[in-house]
């Protein structure tokens, strides 16, 4: 019976996938999935994270130490090694442009043939289009931030966090989609609302290291 493995990079998101769902309906097996965070171990950020893909996975019918196992990692992705062909699914969640680009290298090679690596990254606009998709969520952000900021009043304020200084600097979206096309053959980048851009590369079956 083949064990599949997942691996998810969380920063200020969890998530759990669909394709879990569909896997769940072909028996009762074991899998197992890899955490890896970039916050401090003991940061609230992190632990809030953790319970968000507990619960999400829960929802879905797994349940840790039953059907699934959850191994956390706390660590720079750009500075270890993956195993090679080891993983059915990558997902970087809003992480990625806090790293090199040429992290994806490393991804693409930890994917098993046929492996989806999906990245939601963040990047600036760079065409006519782009600026018109992220004029228009303009609103809607600054209206998400004010629910949030009654949200944090109404239960006593924000809870304290580490905040360790960050340098603003992404990449634009045309640098995405000229780095993916040669790091990532036949990946698609399709730009979001709120800055977001949506990245998805499916391995060849008969993939080569380039």
């Amino acid at each position: 019976m083949k064990r599949r493995d997942f691996i998810t990079m969380l920063s200020g998101a969890a998530a759990a996938w669909p394709l879990a769902a569909r896997a769940q309906q072909q028996g009762e097996r074991i899998r197992r999935i890899g955490v890896l965070m970039g916050y401090p171990e003991g940061d609230p950020q992190a632990q809030a994270n953790v319970t968000a893909l507990r619960q999400g996975l829960q929802d879905l019918g797994w349940t840790e130490g039953r059907n699934v196992l959850i191994e956390y990692r706390h660590a720079d992705i750009s500075a270890g090694p993956l195993p090679e062909a080891h993983y059915d699914f990558i997902s970087c969640i809003a992480s990625l442009h806090h790293v090199p680009f040429e992290t994806v290298k490393s991804l693409r090679e930890a994917l098993t043939p046929g492996g989806v690596l999906v990245i939601l990254g963040l990047a600036k606009p760079s065409r006519p289009t782009d600026y018109a998709l992220w004029l228009a969520a303009a609103p809607m952000n600054v209206l998400a931030r004010l629910v949030v900021a009654l949200g944090e009043r109404l239960n006593g304020g924000p809870e304290p966090r580490l905040r360790p200084p960050l340098k603003d600097e992404y990449p634009t979206l045309t640098e995405i989609r000229r780095e993916s096309a040669v790091l990532l053959p036949g990946s698609t980048v399709r730009p979001l609302l709120f800055w977001r851009y949506l990245l998805t590369y499916t391995q060849p079956q008969a993939h080569r290291p380039l």
